[in-house]
């Protein structure tokens, strides 16, 4: 379990360190509650394509577009597998992020799809945020499985209702709607961001 002091403000950030493309990086993320998904930006995490040159080399199966609160502007976010991803230390195994190719997106964002992977308690009084591995996770990392979107879906994290006009999925998340669309083996999200 860690337990860490949170610093004055409204805020709370946790350092975070991802390995991807077999380099570690440190990062401080925003705990995001009200964020559905993980999110940073691609040169955050030390991509220097183009995001042409990004979807032709990695060809992501999941992106989303992200609406600001004023339904103006929108940013796209595509989805990559981590190598590992831990929070304050407690290790998340192999999981999915988002990332944006957009220039005005800097944001660190920790959102639900990994905060649902761990038990976490505020104590506002003592000013303090302990996190641990939930069962599930657990589990998982002891039989080295990583966790895609349609793992969470099998844990429960994401709950599949689907568009019989279409027969293409849509899945619905609490507190926060996703909408996860199929085309030509390419999936959308849409939903709410605050940017």
């Amino acid at each position: 379990m860690a337990k860490i002091q949170i610093k004055s403000g409204r805020r709370i950030r946790v350092d975070c360190e991802i390995k991807f493309n077999n380099k570690d990086l440190s990062r401080l993320f925003k705990f995001d509650t009200g964020a559905q998904n993980t999110c940073l930006s691609a040169r955050d995490i030390g991509i220097r394509l183009t995001e042409e040159e990004f979807i032709k080399e990695y060809n992501p199966t999941f992106r989303f577009e992200g609406t600001g609160i004023d339904d103006s502007s929108s940013v796209i976010f595509y989805q990559i597998m981590v190598e590992d991803f831990s929070v304050e230390g407690e290790h998340l195994g192999v999981v999915p992020i988002y990332i944006s190719f957009d220039k005005n997106y800097s944001k660190r964002l920790l959102g639900l799809d990994l905060l649902n992977l761990l038990n976490y308690s505020i104590d506002n009084d003592g000013r303090t945020l302990e996190i641990s591995q939930t069962k599930m996770l657990a589990e998982h990392i002891d039989k080295n499985l990583p966790i895609t979107t349609e793992e969470m879906v099998k844990m429960g994290l994401y709950d599949p209702v689907y568009d019989l006009d279409y027969l293409e999925p849509i899945f619905f998340c609490t507190p926060v709607v996703i909408h996860l669309f199929q085309f030509s083996c390419s999936p959308v999200h849409k939903l709410q961001l605050s940017l």
